[in-house]
């Protein structure tokens, strides 16, 4: 956390923010939630033709109630949901309340989560540093291109800073990871067309096809130089989150799925799941050896800039496999899972419910580094979180949104509920002539003049909640997050 800030994160969670404003909150919190209903429904109408998924919100009442009752059961079933639009436009299949989405970078939650409950297992520290959980062996398998980093000497990964002469190896920590301020280069952040040296040199054969192993992704980036000292300051990395993901792996002696399965998954609606109905999952290979029902495909709808008239909309292509994102951002799941999940994690008389303790969630909600510091946003671990004031003792808003494969998924907690809007169809505006180019070109290799379908489910989230929400963060050098 940057030495300027005094954020207090002891407290009462979200029930506690809405217990200090008095009985006069509670009076008011169903004439809001109303209000919020009738102000979607419209937007519903305002956006038919530029938006495509489901959009739900959760108040927090339900919330509270769920926790009051002796089955502390899941307070989804309060849910009020919007479909807007079809999940399948080839076949005209409409959306509905149960469709698996792709939550792109939503996923890093939990890989952070995953971390600490190894921490309290005694696995690790996330204070260590990755460096030393790196042997021979890995690195040897990794097959990175370039000069090796590491020492054979010390026996340990030794990355070094970019251009700088000095010959000291740079300790990286789990925090560090997760919280986005490594130095590590993020080659897998290159989607949108953003092929900037040195930092993203991945070629398109790269993204069809998972290899079947995370190492093999690791290798990517493992040998490049740092861009700056660990700990000095935030750049968002997709990397990171598959090293994380590689060392879950290896010390669990399980694959990446099989431990979120076990340990997160199955807290998450275990009623459906015994059901056997997909709620939330991860498919590295993106169901090319399997079928996944209610899974959604996407799209992007090609849009004249000059004329602003639709010229084409077509399948979202390059496809990223789920295995090459991992825990970067290759997990499905439907919007009532992921805030199934937020319910567990964040309310309640104790955080974190019975996936991970109070304290280590309030570790993970900790304000660590500025992404817009004027409006008080800050990545956290896996999520961005919102202070009200310096000496707040929780969070005002939690919030993140995921892009991948032309979708958009985007999650935001208050005070007053918890509120989401996933979206699979990505608005490209560009000239007729940019778009007779891209029959001819690479889409990773096109730059287009604006990408709409992100803004927009922000756009959504921001009217609803009455605020502007921050939840999209940009790098400091090039590329955009999954």
């Amino acid at each position: 956390m940057p030495a300027n800030q005094a954020f207090n994160t002891a407290g009462g969670g979200f029930r506690g923010l809405r217990e200090s404003n008095g009985k006069a909150d509670e009076q008011q919190q169903q004439q809001l939630y109303s209000d919020k209903l009738k102000q979607i429904e419209e937007l519903t109408k305002e956006i038919s033709d530029d938006f495509a998924g489901v959009i739900s919100i959760l108040p927090m009442s339900a919330i509270d109630n769920s926790f009051d009752s002796k089955q502390n059961s899941s307070a989804t079933s309060a849910m009020k949901y919007f479909a807007v639009g079809e999940s399948n436009r080839e076949n005209s299949i409409k959306y509905k309340n149960e469709a698996v989405f792709p939550i792109g970078s939503n996923t890093k939650l939990y890989v952070a989560v995953a971390m600490y409950q190894l921490q309290e297992r005694g696995v690790l520290n996330v204070t260590d540093f990755v460096n030393d959980y790196i042997t021979a062996k890995d690195f040897a398998s990794f097959n990175a291109r370039g000069n090796s980093t590491f020492s054979e000497k010390d026996g340990r990964w030794c990355p070094r800073i970019n251009g700088s002469t000095s010959t000291e190896c740079q300790n990286i920590s789990f925090v560090n990871l997760m919280e986005m301020s490594s130095g590590i280069v993020h080659p897998l952040n290159c989607d949108d067309g953003n092929l900037e040296a040195p930092y993203c040199f991945w070629k398109n054969t790269d993204i069809y096809q998972y290899s079947g192993a995370i190492k093999d992704y690791i290798g990517l980036f493992i040998n490049e130089p740092l861009m700056f000292a660990p700990g000095a300051k935030y750049s968002y990395a997709n990397s990171n989150w598959n090293l994380l993901s590689f060392i879950i792996e290896k010390l669990t002696g399980m694959t990446l799925g099989d431990y979120m399965s076990e340990n997160i998954f199955k807290h998450i609606l275990p009623e459906k799941r015994a059901r056997g109905e997909n709620t939330i999952m991860y498919d590295p290979f993106a169901g090319q050896f399997q079928f996944v029902k209610n899974r959604v495909d996407s799209y992007r709808k090609y849009v004249n800039g000059d004329t602003n008239a639709t010229m084409s909309v077509g399948s979202c292509r390059p496809f990223l496999a789920p295995g090459l994102a991992n825990g970067a951002g290759g997990f499905w799941a439907t919007t009532e899972a992921h805030v199934e999940f937020y319910r567990l994690l964040f309310n309640g008389p104790k955080l974190g419910g019975p996936i991970l303790s109070d304290a280590s969630v309030r570790e993970i909600l900790k304000p660590r580094m500025a992404t817009t510091p004027a409006a008080k946003y800050f990545f956290g671990q896996g999520i961005t979180v919102r202070y009200q004031y310096e000496n707040s003792t929780f969070p005002a808003a939690i919030s993140y949104c995921g892009g991948i494969d032309c979708t958009s998924t985007c999650i935001v907690q208050t005070k007053d509920g918890i509120f989401t809007s996933f979206s699979t169809l990505d608005i490209a505006t560009m000239s007729s002539q940019d778009y007779e180019e891209l029959h001819h070109t690479s889409v990773l290799t096109s730059l287009f003049d604006g990408v709409l379908g992100d803004a927009l489910t922000e756009n959504i989230a921001a009217a609803v909640l009455g605020e502007v929400v921050t939840i999209w963060e940009q790098p400091s050098t090039s590329g955009k997050s999954t």
